[in-house]
């Protein structure tokens, strides 16, 4: 299954529609939302099991999913995900993006809030 077709998040959406009473109008909002929660799990789930103490890629990643994980992943979907995230063009492109992102964070030290600031062209 394509994770980033639109027909996963149509699927996504109408399960959750049969979940939960959510009009339609909220679409774009609950998919944002079920967004971040996904890329948040797959953070929690490499961090977890792909790396050591120090943050770097174990040499010898797990094979098969997590037991606690087992029933929601497949054999399959996980050895897609180790693939792809012990992948150094992956890496690459994760450092890019912080670079990016970055520069553009302030913590304000007194209240702790945090401001995004635009690049302006």
């Amino acid at each position: 299954m394509c994770y980033g077709c639109p027909n996963f998040f149509m699927l996504i959406f109408f399960l959750l529609q049969l979940t939960f009473n959510v009009d339609t109008c909220r679409k774009n909002y609950v998919l944002k939302e079920a967004g971040k929660l996904l890329r948040t799990f797959r953070t929690n789930l490499a961090n977890t099991y792909l790396k050591d103490e120090n943050g770097n890629y174990i040499e010898n990643p797990p094979t098969e999913p997590p037991e606690k994980y087992a029933s929601m992943i497949s054999e399959d979907v996980w050895k897609d995900f180790v693939v792809k995230r012990m992948d150094t063009s992956f890496e690459v492109i994760y450092n890019i993006q912080m670079q990016c992102i970055y520069p553009l964070i302030h913590v304000d030290k007194i209240t702790f809030t945090i401001f995004l600031y635009r690049k302006r062209s």
